[in-house]
């Protein structure tokens, strides 16, 4: 089991989803309370409707009903709990034969009601889905563009590929053993084609850590983790034995292998 994220990338999003459908699916909501002001979420468009679909794209959570969509991002720190109750920083509370409750301490996370066509136009703002629709290394070199802009920047950027946080990227471009700062220009053809099945592999093996019936949790900035080498600063590479370094690009930590991830 992995120890966690520092907030919730698409594995994470994933397991909320299948939570989800396990616990509302085709049921009914019977009460909608919106405990946060910056919610726009409306009650009255949606106690009554049943849930027909949970969606997922990157990040990005929609549940269909005949009438409306609801809308729901993690943010950084949002989780969903059943039967949560007086626990605090409950946000939204969803009633069908259960309650489930959106808990966001820091409150970044969102939750809307949609019609269709503007949830529908929401999820197309998005890129592909990293799961889901996976880029082949033509698409994903195509996908990230031109420049000397680095790598990681790039697959951050949710409407190029939908999902990737910074642990997935750092851990995919661990596998690939190719820089996350690289610039985009100077990566090669078989750097993008080690890529591929690099992101696949983290997500996959992510989502496979994850124990559907806990409650999901978040590794603290500078925590031990589990992962192949995020949070490994100064600890050997498990491949060459060569010391992880750690630096920070745009506010958010990196880390890679100097001897396998040369700077191109």
């Amino acid at each position: 089991m992995l120890a966690g994220q520092t907030m919730p990338e698409l594995p994470e999003v994933e397991a909320a989803r299948q939570k989800l459908e396990r616990w509302t699916l085709d049921q009914p909501i019977h009460a909608l309370e919106v405990l946060d002001d910056k919610l726009a979420v409306d009650p009255a468009r949606l106690v009554g409707q049943r849930i027909t679909r949970w969606e997922r794209r990157g990040k990005a959570l929609v549940a269909r009903l005949p009438d409306s969509a609801l809308f729901l991002h993690l943010g950084m720190t949002g989780k969903l709990v059943r039967d949560p109750g007086e626990r605090p920083y409950q946000r939204l509370r969803l009633t069908c034969n259960q309650m489930v409750a959106f808990i966001d301490p820091r409150r970044f996370g969102d939750a809307r009601t949609l019609s269709h066509a503007e949830a529908d136009a929401l999820l197309a703002a998005l890129g592909p889905d990293a799961r889901d629709n996976p880029l082949d290394a033509a698409a994903l070199k195509a996908a990230m563009g031109r420049g000397k802009t680095p790598l990681k920047t790039r697959l951050l950027e949710q409407q190029r590929l939908a999902g990737l946080g910074n642990i997935a990227v750092i851990e995919a471009c661990y596998r690939a053993n190719v820089h996350p700062h690289a610039p985009v220009d100077r990566l090669d053809d078989a750097a993008w084609t080690r890529l591929v099945p690099a992101i696949q592999a983290h997500l996959e093996a992510t989502l496979a850590a994850i124990d559907p019936d806990a409650e999901l949790t978040y590794l603290s900035e500078g925590a031990p983790s589990e992962f192949l080498v995020y949070g490994h600063e100064d600890a050997p590479c498990e491949r060459c034995g060569t010391r992880i370094v750690r630096e920070v690009l745009a506010g958010r930590p990196t880390f890679w292998c100097t001897q396998c991830q040369p700077l191109p």
